[in-house]
């Protein structure tokens, strides 16, 4: 069996997922909704960062500011506590 727990962005959310054995996790990601924000109880064990610009500047190797892409599954899964 596989889990796959939805949000990181309450402190007892990051309690339940830290129970799950990372063999058994299943990540995902909302994109283009749900963006990582500062507000989210997670966001602080984000240890790396992808360069991001508004859409009207947008260039090859750029997120667009405010949106979740997939790049963001990786810094999900390098999160620590």
């Amino acid at each position: 069996y596989f889990l796959c727990y939805s949000s990181l962005k309450t402190p007892d959310n990051l309690s339940v997922a830290s129970q799950i054995p990372v063999d058994r996790l299943l990540l995902e990601t909302d994109c283009p909704w749900c963006e990582i924000k500062p507000s989210h109880a997670g966001y602080k064990l984000i240890k790396t960062s992808h360069p991001s610009v508004k859409k009207e500047k947008f260039v090859n190797g750029t997120m667009v500011k405010g949106r979740n892409e997939p790049v963001n599954i990786r810094y999900t899964s390098l999160t620590q506590s």
